[in-house]
C-alpha cells in the first residue's frame, strides 16, 4: 500500500521538511538582527549607523551588522550618500560594508569614481551594490543563524559588498563606464583586467532603445579595436554597426544583447550565436509576452537560455526567406501570411514565452 502511494508520501514530507526549515530560517534571520530600520540611531549616510556607541552597516537584503571593532568616535564616510555610501573607515581601518579593506590607509583614502577606491598605493574596487555571499552555503548559514541567537557566533554574511583587490603601486584613474578603471598599462572591469584593452580609449558602447532613446551600455565596451563583455574579450572586431539593444517588457531581460549588423551576428550576456546559421535577425525588442527575445535566421528561430547559458534552437522559420516585418508587437506579416500570434504558442511549446 505505502508502496503505490511511494511519491505522494515523499512529496508530502519534502513540503513538510521544507515549511519547517522556512519557519526557522525566518525565525532565526528576524532574532539575528541586531537593530532594525525603526531602531532609534544615529544615522550617518543610510548605509552607516551608530548604536550605542557601535557602528553599524546596512546591507540591503540582510539588515544591519555591526562592523567588529570600529571606533565610533573616528568614524567618517565620504560626502556623496549614494555612489560611495558603503564605503567607511575609522582611525584603523578602511570597511566596506561591516568588512576590513585590508591594507588600505585611512588617512589616504580616495574615491576615484566608478567604485573604486585609492590611499595611492593599494586601490579596491567595491561593488556599491550588496550581492548573495556565494561563499557561504545553506547549511552553514543555518548553523551560524542558530549559533548567532543564542550569543556564540557572529551573524552570517549572507550579503556584502563584493571587492577585488587590484595591482600594487599603480596610478589609476577612472574612465568613461561604469565600473571602469585604469592605468598607463591596462583597464579593469570591476577590478578584473580587460585584456588587450587600450586604456586610454576604452568607452561603452551604446544602448539602443525601440523610441530611439540612446544609454551607455553597462555590460558591452570597446577601445576602438577590440570589444568587451564586462571584462571578456569577444570574438570580433569593434566596427560602427555595434550596438546593445534596449528590451522593453512587463520583466525587464536581464540579458544583455549585442548586435552586430555588420554580420549578422549576436550575442547574449557574451555568448555568441552560432556563426553557422548567421544572419541574424530580432523579432522584437518588446517582451511583453515572451521571457527571451527571439532570433531568426534561414536555419531558424533561436533564443538564449540565461539558466543554461546557452543558445537553443526553438523551432523552424516559418518566413519567406527570413524576411518579415513587425506591425504589432506580436503580430508579423511576412509575404502575403499574417502571424497574429506571433511565437506564443512556440515559445510556449518550448518555454521561452
Amino acid at each position: 500500500m505505502f508502496y503505490r502511494f511511494r511519491f505522494l508520501i515523499a512529496g508530502l514530507l519534502i513540503l513538510v521538511f521544507a515549511s519547517c526549515f522556512g519557519l526557522l530560517y525566518v525565525s532565526l534571520s528576524d532574532k539575528a538582527q541586531p537593530i532594525t530600520y525603526n531602531t532609534p540611531k544615529n544615522d550617518l549616510n543610510g548605509v552607516y549607523c551608530i548604536y550605542e556607541g557601535k557602528v553599524y552597516a546596512m546591507i540591503p537584503s540582510n539588515g544591519y551588522y555591526e562592523v567588529m571593532g570600529a571606533d565610533a568616535k573616528t568614524f567618517k564616510t565620504f560626502t556623496d550618500h549614494f555612489q560611495d555610501a558603503h564605503i567607511g573607515w575609522d582611525a584603523n581601518h578602511v570597511y566596506a560594508g561591516n568588512i576590513i579593506l585590508e591594507g588600505l590607509d585611512p588617512n589616504k583614502i580616495k574615491a576615484l569614481s566608478n567604485n573604486y577606491y585609492t590611499d595611492g598605493t593599494i586601490t579596491y574596487f567595491c561593488a556599491r551594490h550588496s550581492e548573495r555571499n556565494q561563499e557561504l552555503g545553506t547549511l552553514t548559514e543555518v548553523m551560524q543563524l542558530v549559533g548567532h541567537s543564542i550569543g556564540i557566533a557572529e551573524k552570517p554574511q549572507t550579503y556584502w559588498y563584493p571587492f577585488i583587490e587590484l595591482p600594487k603601486n599603480q596610478l589609476y584613474t577612472s574612465k568613461r563606464g561604469f565600473d571602469i578603471v585604469g592605468h598607463t598599462q591596462h583597464a579593469f572591469f570591476r577590478g578584473l583586467v580587460m585584456p588587450k584593452a587600450d586604456p586610454k580609449s576604452i568607452r561603452p558602447l551604446s544602448i539602443r532603445y525601440m523610441d530611439r532613446d540612446m544609454r551607455e551600455s553597462t555590460s558591452y565596451f570597446t577601445d576602438g579595436k577590440h570589444v568587451y563583455y564586462q571584462n571578456l574579450l569577444l570574438p570580433v572586431a569593434y566596427n560602427a554597426s555595434l550596438f546593445q539593444v534596449g528590451i522593453e517588457g512587463d520583466v525587464p531581460s536581464r540579458t544583455a544583447y549585442l548586435i552586430d549588423d555588420l554580420h549578422g551576428m549576436v550575442y547574449a550576456d557574451g555568448h555568441g550565436f552560432d556563426e553557422s546559421a548567421a544572419p541574424y535577425k530580432m523579432l522584437s525588442a518588446n517582451l511583453k509576452h515572451a521571457s527571451q527575445a527571439l532570433f531568426s535566421s534561414r536555419k531558424g528561430i533561436y533564443f538564449y537560455d540565461p539558466e543554461s547559458e546557452k543558445v537553443k534552437r526553438a523551432g523552424d522559420n516559418p518566413f519567406v526567406d527570413n524576411q518579415f516585418k513587425l506591425l504589432a508587437p506580436d503580430v508579423f506579416v511576412s509575404g502575403d501570411k499574417l502571424f497574429p500570434k506571433g511565437f506564443r504558442t512556440l515559445g510556449q511549446k518550448n518555454r521561452v514565452g
